[in-house]
């Protein structure tokens, strides 16, 4: 009683019991752990053993589920027809062990199971056939879940194209941006250098220049200190500069060049600009005078459409008349007119390029010629760019052009 009376005692005063260990070691679990056997294929034979369960799940009498027991069943010429049978049992243990590894390849053994089972298996006269229905339906099942596969396996393709592509992209940007930023810094770094040089320069020539003036001045104290000594102090010689004064003016000299060097080609590209411009001008005058530079009252007056020359039948062979005046048929532009004509037309205005469109239809019998067009000068009929080179050119001021139009 007196041992009870010492131990540890519960609610209620009774004895309290002890838990004993367990000598069993504990295992924590994997979680990485996967009991599926498929856990080891790749994603897209994973899914071909599932499009194979779904398709099995309808396989209700095993049909197709098992191989063909042609001894049980009594089928003397089963292994005659179908050379090489198949089910799907032997098919997913050939994926299994890897032996089957594309989808290719696993769809090409399901549907040998189905024309293996159409190969033996005729359809009777009366159309009724338990077996071949279940072809029919499980083929079609097969086929319906494959073709979702490969369209999602397709859209994922573009995807991983399209995020690769975008991938390159944002990579080439980027080794453009930085290859900007080395050049901006090499720039900066080559500005400062250069504005550093000229600060040294600069420095040099004005201590070259101190060192000048303080070498007289000394010589100019000497004469005067010493003003009877004979004429020796007026043919006294200056010191000659020190190497570093020697080396400052020598940058200052090519500085200086330098500074020169651009001023003249600033000058240059000035000159060439005025060249340009005084040229635009006169090509300006050149189309005001033809009648296309806008001058007078009533702002510019579009081109009077002449009228189609009718032809002339005569002895001396057929003639057009434009304004009072014959255009023999056989006259032909040269080729500088031909090139100023092209050149006139390409500088006309909107407005007064319709009237030449209007021309070169009433010419050349086309139903429409648009603005978009490329039709050579030299494409067009020789009567035509005889009318079209009077009316821009040579008589520009009867169709409606020229100043005061």
């Amino acid at each position: 009683g007196a041992g009870a009376a010492s131990g540890p005692r519960g609610p209620g005063g009774a004895p309290a019991l002890k838990r004993q260990p367990s000598g069993r070691a504990i295992k924590v679990p994997n979680k990485n752990f996967d009991a599926s056997p498929t856990s080891k294929l790749s994603f897209e034979m994973s899914h071909m053993i599932k499009i194979l369960e779904s398709v099995k799940r309808l396989d209700y009498y095993q049909t197709f589920s098992v191989p063909v027991d042609a001894v049980a069943l009594k089928l003397d010429d089963y292994h005659k027809i179908v050379t090489d049978p198949m089910d799907f049992s032997t098919l997913r243990a050939r994926v299994m062990s890897g032996e089957v590894n594309t989808h290719p390849s696993f769809a090409y053994y399901m549907r040998l199971v189905f024309d293996n089972c159409r190969l033996y298996n005729k359809r009777p006269p009366d159309g009724r056939s338990p077996v071949l229905d279940a072809c029919d339906k499980l083929g079609a099942k097969f086929e319906a879940e494959y073709e979702k596969f490969n369209r999602a396996a397709k859209a994922k393709e573009a995807r991983a194209k399209e995020e690769e592509g975008r991938k390159i992209r944002e990579e080439e940007r980027r080794k453009q941006d930085e290859e900007g930023r080395k050049r901006q810094q090499q720039a900066q770094g080559r500005g400062r250098a250069d504005k550093q040089g000229r600060q040294r320069s600069d420095k040099g020539v004005k201590r070259s220049r101190d060192g000048g003036q303080s070498s007289n001045k000394r010589s100019r104290s000497g004469e005067a200190s010493h003003p009877g000594s004979g004429g020796g102090g007026a043919g006294r010689q200056p010191a000659p500069p020190s190497s570093s004064q020697s080396a400052g003016m020598m940058k200052a000299m090519e500085d200086r060049m330098h500074e020169m060097a651009e001023m003249i080609r600033i000058q240059k590209e000035q000159l060439e600009l005025v060249q340009r411009q005084a040229q635009a001008n006169e090509a300006k005058l050149e189309l005001s005078s033809m009648g296309m530079g806008g001058y007078g009252g009533g702002g510019p007056q579009p081109l009077a459409l002449p009228p189609a020359p009718a032809p002339a039948y005569g002895g001396g062979g057929q003639q057009a008349m434009y304004h009072g005046q014959e255009i023999e048929e056989d006259e032909e532009l040269t080729a500088s007119q031909q090139d100023r004509l092209t050149r006139t037309i390409n500088n006309l205005p909107k407005y007064r390029l319709s009237e030449v469109l209007r021309v070169i239809e009433n010419d050349t019998g086309l139903d429409q010629v648009d603005d978009g067009m490329q039709i050579g000068v030299d494409e067009l009929p020789n009567r035509t760019q005889v009318r079209l080179f009077d009316m821009l050119i040579r008589n520009p001021k009867a169709t409606g052009g020229g100043k005061g139009a």
